[in-house]
């Protein structure tokens, strides 16, 4: 990944505690039979969240873009190395994956509906 800005470390986190805390709302990115890639735009940019190999799994990537559409930062990873920040930055970002993904796909609120559906079946 090389030398990563501290600034993605910090946005990183800022868009999980957002996101786990519903302050924002991140959409799925349909690009050809994909349906793991997710996205979050603010103002003035937007930062989209992937599985590097289509997979919903690790290993992720995050890319920012500017409010033109251009990438003009980029994570992800290639091989695994013993950098514990730089470890410790993509388990940040697969579990920011992770509540983006529920958010996308209204994960939470599809499974409570199952189980009102399905306790009214059995009442």
């Amino acid at each position: 990944m090389g030398e990563t800005d501290p600034r993605i470390f910090a946005i990183v986190k800022h868009l999980y505690r957002l996101t786990k805390y519903g302050r924002i709302e991140w959409t799925i990115v349909l690009e050809g039979d994909r349906e793991d890639i997710f996205e979050y735009s603010s103002t003035s940019s937007t930062v989209r969240l992937g599985s590097m190999d289509g997979d919903s799994s690790p290993p992720f990537f995050m890319e920012i873009y500017d409010s033109r559409g251009i990438k003009v930062e980029s994570a992800y990873r290639i091989a695994s190395n013993f950098d514990p920040d730089e470890n410790q930055f993509f388990d940040d970002v697969s579990n920011l994956y992770s509540i983006a993904r529920r958010g996308a796909l209204q994960t939470d609120k599809i499974l409570d509906q199952l189980l009102a559906d399905l306790e009214e079946e059995g009442s």
